[in-house]
């Protein structure tokens, strides 16, 4: 039985929804044209974590900060490395621009590359730093390369990767999220590094005032995590890899590392060969990583790989399975800058040398 029945014209639709329909359309088409012309704040879409780092990555490779030596790589190298620490120990301008592991391999090389571009002549050196398990899986999705490189191209990120991000694209949401809102609004962060770090903005100063290095708040909790995990190297990595040095620069010298795992999981691994003591697996990667290390290398040529950084360190150096804390963070740099000081005093010399050869000929 039915109680109610209405009954709508044409007429009356329109008269009801056009209203609002036509505000929307108005103001998306407010914005839309806004950006076109230019009269918008260019896209700033630090709205989360993810974000902030990329953006601040983004812009630190373009900014008038000088550097000897630049860090690249994934969020191991992101949070392993203290950039500041790194350059009081060689005496030397660092500056991190290490990303996430999302990110795919050669767009880390283009961000050295904008470094390059921004500052002639610099850097003199450069770091490549990946975790294992970044080296056997490929980037899930495109979405994060994609807002790094909008990013560099100053240009709004692309929408298409759910119905609800064109739509908001459309409607001009998007464009007023991450053009004005996200310059004006701070943003809270999730879970331990809201307690560390507190808000968007924090975040962003944190990195600016660290050279691009960040702290992991988390707590590592030894056994839990998954061991006998298989440490290959992922075939599309080699393309990733190719595609990232011809983006260094020419005058740039190429180190790559592999950065550690804690003793807990490569303890189990098949083959291992890494059984770190107290203060880190200081006799160098052991079977597993060295064999990582070598046949990436290979994909990096010419490159000088980092043979003597410690592929396990002890589980309490470790705020997860990917990043130290702050006290093995400390440690891991003084062991990378034991392990490069060397180097850069033989490359130093070198350059001496070959500036000296130079003088001689023209007189």
């Amino acid at each position: 039985m039915t109680s109610h029945e209405y009954r709508f014209a044409r007429q009356d639709v329109v008269r009801l929804a056009g209203g609002p329909l036509l505000v929307v359309a108005l103001f998306a088409a407010a914005l839309q044209g806004l950006a076109w012309l230019g009269w918008l704040p260019r896209p700033w879409p630090a709205l989360d974590m993810d974000r902030v780092v990329l953006l601040h990555q983004a812009e630190a490779s373009r900014s008038g900060a000088v550097a000897d030596l630049v860090l690249v790589g994934d969020s191991s190298c992101l949070m392993n490395v203290d950039a500041v620490r790194l350059g009081e120990r060689l005496g030397i301008e660092v500056l991190n621009l290490g990303t996430l592991s999302y990110v795919d391999v050669e767009t880390h090389g283009r961000l050295l590359a904008t470094f390059a571009a921004t500052h002639p002549g610099e850097p003199g050196a450069a770091v490549l730093l990946l975790h294992p398990h970044r080296l056997r899986l490929r980037p899930g999705d495109r979405y994060h390369t994609e807002v790094l490189q909008s990013h560099l191209e100053g240009r709004d990120p692309l929408a298409a990767f759910t119905e609800a991000g064109r739509l908001g694209r459309w409607l001009g949401l998007e464009s007023w999220r991450e053009r004005v809102l996200s310059r004006v609004l701070p943003w809270p962060l999730q879970g331990a590094y809201r307690v560390r770090y507190g808000f968007t903005h924090d975040l962003w100063r944190h990195l600016e005032a660290n050279r691009g290095s960040a702290v992991d708040p988390n707590r590592y909790e030894a056994g839990k995590a998954p061991g006998g995990a298989e440490y290959r190297l992922a075939p599309g990595l080699e393309a990733e890899s190719r595609a990232f040095r011809r983006l260094v620069p020419e005058n740039t010298v190429l180190w790559a590392g592999v950065t550690p795992v804690p003793a807990d999981e490569v303890s189990v691994a098949p083959g291992s060969a890494a059984r770190p003591t107290a203060d880190g697996d200081r006799t160098g990667l052991g079977g597993v990583g060295k064999a990582l290390l070598d046949g990436w290398s290979e994909w990096l040529r010419p490159v000088e790989p980092l043979a003597g950084l410690p592929f396990a360190l002890p589980s309490d150096w470790f705020a997860s399975s990917t990043h130290l804390n702050a006290a093995g963070r400390e440690r891991y740099t003084d062991l990378l800058a034991e392990e490069l000081r060397g180097r850069l005093g033989k490359r130093q010399a070198r350059s001496l040398h070959h500036e000296s050869g130079e003088s001689v000929a023209a007189e």
